[in-house]
């Protein structure tokens, strides 16, 4: 009783088992942090390789095209950025002989998933050591292909996941879904701490030739490739030693206007041929939807000093104008600014931006007034692999976990747009560097 009475007399001692008592209510009300154990890309079969001129007999083979539509498309393949050594399915690849056309079939689809999923699932189990009984969450995206049963049911079927693991298969979202996996994988870690997810994103091409000739639809042709990812999540204390990344922020962007919601469009022509439909205004809409989702992501990466550029900015714009309006004393002398963009350089390292194809690049270094070597993830996967859809953004990290001079402490945002249309993005911190990867190419086989 003396001794207690001592403690309680210690008014410096209370105050510390007070401030204490406050840190550890506060860390066991806080969500659990969530790491990238470990990522893996898809390299497809040697014999789904295609050149430029692969893709051209391809379509030539195809007898529904007219010459004006070959031409079209041979100038989007020439300028889209993709290089020499892409992938698609043997549905398209089996026309490069230039006489077999395209066959579109469920089962093609299916063998296809099946090349591209199983493969990047067994390295990254390899990888990490996991069983695959020790998967809790399952997450599938894959836009177009979305099979009864589903593409999670085969995964389960083929590693023999536990009958209680949590399945989501996620279709339709286009080329921004993998964001949106991310932060659901991130939501039900962190309702379940202790957990593990794995996250696989992939579009399944066997569907996705459109053999009609209205140029909107054509476009899909030339940009889009086989290709996957495979992410191993953990809300797991005792992974914090082994994640390659800590999940730092996730910010989805839905823009919901009539053009916006039309600008990517699975649909039919006018002769009723089935096909995606890709917006002339495709660009300028992505650009204005960027910026709705980098406004709500600034405050959560940037110094306060960037942050204040864009309010300090437009005030100036508003000031002077009015200045120059009232005609007051110097107006003339008075030059309106320009609206000011913060520097996301200042609070991030590396970027990897969706690889939807040169002009969408292009846009986004210009409006983010990045440098060229900053661009290159982005550039690099469209030229090596195309447009892989949802999975894009992780060839690029991939990209920069060998050449990108990662560091532990760096900071990585992803950023990838989708149909709807959708603007979602995701900033990673490492915390682990893969020195076996550094300076050492992708293996193709």
């Amino acid at each position: 009783m003396a001794v207690v009475q001592s403690y309680a007399a210690d008014h410096i001692l209370l105050e510390v088992m007070a401030v204490v008592a406050m840190i550890v209510a506060y860390l066991s009300c806080a969500p659990p942090n969530v790491y990238c154990v470990e990522n893996v890309v898809s390299v497809p079969p040697s014999s789904w390789r295609v050149t430029r001129d692969d893709m051209m007999t391809i379509f030539k083979t195809q007898s529904s095209f007219e010459e004006s539509s070959v031409e079209f498309m041979r100038r989007l393949v020439e300028k889209g950025g993709t290089g020499e050594s892409t992938h698609l399915s043997p549905s398209w690849t089996n026309s490069k002989d230039g006489q077999t056309a395209h066959k579109d079939s469920i089962e093609g689809a299916r063998e296809e998933a099946k090349q591209i999923l199983f493969p990047i699932v067994q390295e990254l189990l390899q990888k990490t050591k996991l069983k695959p009984t020790q998967i809790d969450i399952l997450i599938i995206n894959c836009s177009i292909f979305v099979p009864t049963p589903s593409l999670c049911a085969m995964v389960c079927s083929e590693f023999g996941l536990r009958e209680d693991v949590l399945t989501y298969n996620l279709g339709g979202m286009g080329c921004s879904a993998n964001p949106i996996s991310v932060d659901l994988a991130k939501r039900l870690l962190q309702n379940m701490p202790g957990s593990r997810a794995l996250v696989i994103s992939t579009e399944i091409m066997t569907h996705n030739l459109y053999t009609g000739n209205s140029k909107g639809f054509l476009l899909q042709n030339s940009l889009f490739r086989c290709g996957g990812c495979a992410l191993l999540f953990s809300s797991r204390r005792q992974d914090f030693f082994q994640a390659k990344y800590k999940l730092l922020h996730t910010v989805r962007v839905q823009v919901s206007d009539e053009i916006s919601y039309g600008c990517v469009w699975c649909g039919e022509d006018e002769k009723g041929i089935k096909g995606v439909a890709l917006s002339k205004d495709l660009v300028t809409i992505a650009g204005k939807a960027m910026k709705k989702n980098l406004t709500r992501l600034a405050p959560h990466v940037l110094p306060i000093r960037e942050q204040l550029k864009v309010p300090l900015t437009q005030a100036a714009i508003m000031l002077i104008s009015k200045w120059k309006k009232m005609n007051l004393p110097l107006a003339d002398m008075m030059t309106v600014p320009k609206g000011a963009m913060p520097s996301f350089s200042k609070g991030i390292d590396h970027f990897c931006i969706h690889a939807g194809g040169r002009a969408v690049i292009e846009g986004v270094q210009k409006s983010l007034c990045l440098r060229d070597e900053q661009m290159a993830p982005s550039f690099t996967a469209l030229k090596e692999f195309g447009n892989t859809s949802s999975s894009s953004i992780w060839y690029e990290m991939d990209f920069v976990e060998r050449f990108g001079g990662l560091r532990r402490g760096d900071r990585i945002m992803q950023i990838a747009f989708g149909s709807g249309f959708k603007c979602n993005s995701a900033v990673w911190v490492a915390m682990r560097v893969d020195q076996s990867k550094k300076g050492v190419p992708l293996k193709k086989d």
